[in-house]
């Protein structure tokens, strides 16, 4: 059985510690059980004026009783300010100069006194019932986050896409098996979908400002380690899906796209090991890191094939990553792994072609898994 050493007090990290893989991190234990939890629920936003009202509103719309809605404004030089003014005292508002995502979420935790934390981005729409099903959740003893689906909407509001991600696995304990596998043992949604014990974060916030991943990609990755992970098998949030906003939706076939997609997730992978390194457990790092997602290592065989890095994955590896998902589907699966032996068989300029279609129809078609690095 691993055991961590107990330790108290918030630590930030910068982004130059993760790089450098120091720090002292601390340990926590889950929240114990909670009568009538009150819930914040913070909205971080810049220059969404176009969203911002719906968002809120959906968050004050919430069946859960106990609530507080804190609005935090990254320096938007649109009509956002005036738009937050106009809800009045129903929310508690932070206005701030532009610092990025993870700084208003740092402004708007600070501030906040819910015993479970939701942090909802400007564009999103929460579902009524979204506060209620988390919090019965995480009132469950040891639980550190509560995680739902998503369904994708555009800047109408119109679905769509089915659901995000398709498959969320049962509530658990993942800490053991992230240890060994890594982080891509299972895929989750995006960060309106997400609900985390204000134990877990005051361990773990204020959160790095200037590194090169979002606010889920810092916590999803480490989140597993302090506890029970609650998946609630309902839609509690809808995501919008714009020109503007990080999502699938900005998926490109080129090479700067898929470098920044491999380098995040190797920043994140560096900010979960030095949790894992610092609570006392011990790993494997090659094990630890990898390749579980067929997508990276379908870009990093792209990468390698317009000479933008030095090797690719060796073959047997390279065709076996679609079943190294504890969720696979056994036939899709072998299908994508007949295609990915296409690609290392083809020549190049077919090869890229192929490459193209199969990245664009996993992420964009509706199979969108490759959430918490972006």
């Amino acid at each position: 059985m691993l055991k961590a050493p107990v330790r108290s007090g918030p630590v930030g990290l910068t982004s130059a510690t993760i790089a450098a893989s120091g720090s002292t991190l601390i340990y926590m234990k889950s929240a114990a059980q909670y009568a009538n939890p009150l819930v914040s629920i913070i909205v971080t936003s810049h220059n969404y004026d176009a969203y911002l009202a719906g968002s809120i509103r959906s968050a004050l719309e919430q069946t859960w009783p106990n609530i507080e809605v804190i609005v935090v404004d990254d320096g938007s030089t649109d009509d956002s300010a005036e738009l937050i003014r106009s809800f009045g005292d129903s929310i508690r508002p932070v206005f701030k100069k532009q610092g990025g995502q993870c700084a208003a979420a740092n402004a708007g935790f600070e501030l906040s006194k819910g015993e479970f934390i939701i942090f909802l981005d400007a564009d999103d729409i929460l579902l009524p019932d979204a506060a209620a099903l988390h919090a019965a959740e995480l009132t469950v003893s040891g639980t550190t986050k509560s995680c739902g689906y998503m369904t994708p909407i555009n800047e109408e509001g119109a679905t769509w896409s089915k659901r995000i991600p398709n498959h969320l696995p049962k509530s658990g304990n993942y800490r053991d098996v992230t240890i060994k596998y890594g982080l891509d043992t299972f895929h989750t949604s995006f960060t309106s979908a997400h609900a985390w014990s204000r134990a877990f974060l005051e361990r773990v916030m204020p959160l790095p400002e200037q590194g090169p991943i979002g606010l889920d990609g810092y916590l999803t990755a480490i989140d597993r380690l302090f506890g029970r992970i609650a998946f609630v098998q309902e839609t509690v949030v809808q995501y919008r899906l714009h020109t503007r906003n990080k999502g699938p939706i900005r998926y490109r076939f080129d090479m700067a796209y898929m470098k920044n997609r491999l380098a995040r997730k190797a920043y994140r992978q560096n900010y979960a090991e030095l949790w894992i390194r610092q609570l006392g457990y011990t790993m494997d790092p090659v094990e630890f890191r990898t390749i579980r997602d067929w997508r990276l290592g379908l870009m990093q065989h792209v990468l390698w094939l317009n000479d933008q890095i030095p090797q690719t994955l060796p073959l047997r590896e390279f065709i076996t990553t679609p079943f190294r998902n504890k969720h696979r589907n056994i036939l899709r699966s072998m299908g994508i792994a007949a295609s990915l032996m296409a690609v290392r068989l083809l020549p190049k300029a077919q090869a890229l072609r192929l490459s193209d279609r199969l990245l664009e129809n996993s992420i964009l078609g509706g199979r969108i898994a490759m959430a918490a690095d972006a």
